[in-house]
Formats: C-alpha cells, structure tokens, sequence
C-alpha cells in the first residue's frame, strides 16, 4: 500500500504529533509513506520519523508580512501540475 500525507510542517504541535504517529504506524506496517511538508529542506522534525518515511519538504513556507505579499508568493510557487 501507498501513501502520501500532507502536512505545513513537522514542529511540535498536536496535528504534527498525531501526522507522525500514523506515518509511523502505517510505515511499521510495511506501507510506502511519502510526508510532504511546506517546510524549508534544512527544517527537522521534532518527532521521530520511521527510517523508511519518505519526507519531502516543499520549501512553500515563508513569512509574509501583508496579504499582497503572501498572494505574490503563492504566485511565484512552483507548478506541481
């Protein structure tokens, strides 16, 4: 079986805990987990990860200071499609 998750980031919040608790439980099953995050590449998680989670950090998240801003990278962001 396969899967992909998504999630903005693997800080140390309830969502992340609950996100790395089932990608380590289905990966212990011997499922293909690919993580996707929004986070920049050299962001670790703060849970540990089974060694065999695929995680890829998109590089989407950033600081936006006015919604013009935040639009304009939206618009800069890469064509996943």
């Amino acid at each position: 079986m396969r899967l992909t998750l998504v999630i903005s980031s693997l800080s140390s919040g309830g969502a992340e805990r609950v996100m790395s608790i089932m990608a380590n439980y289905w990966a212990e099953k011997r499922w293909r987990i690919c993580l996707l995050t929004f986070e920049q590449e050299n962001e670790r998680p703060f849970y540990d990860l089974h060694p065999d989670i695929q995680r890829t950090p998109l590089g989407l998240r950033a600081a936006s200071r006015t919604p013009i801003q935040a639009a304009a990278r939206m618009a800069e962001a890469p064509d996943w499609g």
